[in-house]
């Protein structure tokens, strides 16, 4: 019998752990950028080697000498770095160095997390953060001199804002950007931090826009694309002015705003099915009366919304829309669903908090801190780090 159950307990063991203890992945950046290496690093002892076969990914050239190795670096050649032959790893043939014999080697800059598993290599002369992944999203939405609302702005109140930014160190992020940070591909040497403002209003052109010139700041708008005017004689409903099309190109031009969707026409709330309360109108099929549309009606109607949102503001801006902000935050498994069947890959959420990379799915579902008047000077930046 107790044979029979040690071998039970070898079985089980075999399954959970084929081939023992399974070493971390080491994530590789080169100034800055998701290194793919055909031969991985190799932790031993607390130290970190490369591959000599993949020394010119980092800018170096290997050369064999009497009595070991001499690195090279490119940009300049007569610079010489010696490796003995004991302190050089052979695996499987292939010769590896360790990392930390770059520190000071000319221009490299070399940080290694153990913790994380994360090894940072530059030759620019950059310490590229890897201590500290999270990544705040800001939220703003309309920009105003005479309102102060939770949702409104004063811009001396943006302009401090992004003078702190500046002065403590953060860089902010288009779009892109943002999904390579989350996704693990990039890192940055200054705190990262992601600019949204929703909805699309006119002040983001008139008030906040020039704040981002001046700061060399970079945002995103999320737009309604149904409401964006084709000329400044069109009038809103709401009363306050939404962007015009030749407003948003000007902006997406100067490489600083990323226009993204907030919907094509679906940024309202109604009676859906499964709820008590109103909710947006992309997380369930709605009732017209008293019956729901069906769920096939649901899904094409949602799908054609995200996907004309998609068309108009890539046919004025002539860059990529991937990025989905939800109204109201407001989401559900089918409207996901729907949203990566039109092609976008950042979800958006009202819903505080921070958003770290590698948490699965990292760039689906973003959480956001909202801002205000209040947040200016110190009191802004122990927001962020509190978030972080």
């Amino acid at each position: 019998m107790k044979s029979k159950v040690s071998l039970m307990l070898a079985i089980l063991l075999l399954l959970l752990f084929p081939y023992g203890r399974k070493e971390a992945a080491i994530h590789t950046y080169f100034n800055g950028l998701e290194a793919h290496l055909p031969h991985p690093p190799i932790e031993q002892s607390g130290s970190l080697y490369l591959p000599l076969h993949d020394a010119a990914r980092f800018g170096l050239e290997s050369e064999r000498i009497a009595g070991g190795i001499t690195l090279h670096a490119k940009q300049t050649h007569s610079a010489k770095l010696n490796l003995q032959p004991d302190e050089l790893l052979e695996r499987k043939g292939i010769l590896y160095f360790p990392a930390g014999k770059l520190s000071g080697f000319e221009n490299f800059a070399v940080d290694w997390n153990a913790r994380t598993h994360r090894l940072s290599i530059a030759n620019d002369g950059v310490r590229y953060r890897t201590e500290t992944d999270g990544l705040p999203i800001l939220m703003y939405h309309h920009f105003q001199t005479d309102l102060d609302t939770s949702t409104i702005v004063h811009p001396k109140a943006l302009e401090k804002q992004l003078a702190a930014l500046a002065a403590g160190g953060y860089a902010t992020l288009s779009a892109e950007e943002a999904q390579q940070y989350l996704k693990g591909q990039r890192l940055f040497p200054k705190k990262p931090v992601y600019l949204t403002f929703d909805d699309g209003y006119e002040s983001n052109y008139t008030l906040a826009y020039p704040l981002l010139r001046k700061y060399n700041a970079k945002a995103t708008i999320f737009v309604i694309a149904s409401m964006i005017r084709r000329d400044a004689s069109d009038i809103t409903s709401d009363g306050a002015p939404k962007l015009t099309w030749a407003q948003i190109a000007e902006m997406s031009a100067s490489g600083l705003v990323d226009t993204q969707s907030h919907t094509y026409d679906l940024h309202r709330k109604g009676k859906v099915r499964g709820s008590d309360v109103e909710r947006g109108l992309v997380t369930a099929p709605a009732y017209a009366g008293k019956q729901p549309e069906t769920k096939a009606i649901f899904e094409q109607k949602v799908l054609d919304d995200f996907n004309l949102s998609k068309t108009m503001i890539e046919n004025h801006t002539h860059r990529p829309v991937f990025v989905l902000c939800y109204p109201f935050g407001d989401y559900s498994t089918a409207s996901e669903a729907i949203a990566r069947q039109a092609g976008f890959t950042m979800t958006l959420l009202v819903k505080p908090g921070i958003n770290f990379p590698g948490n699965q799915p990292s760039t689906l579902r973003l959480k956001r801190i909202n801002v205000t008047n209040a947040d200016v000077g110190e009191a802004f930046l122990k927001k962020l780090e509190r978030a972080r």
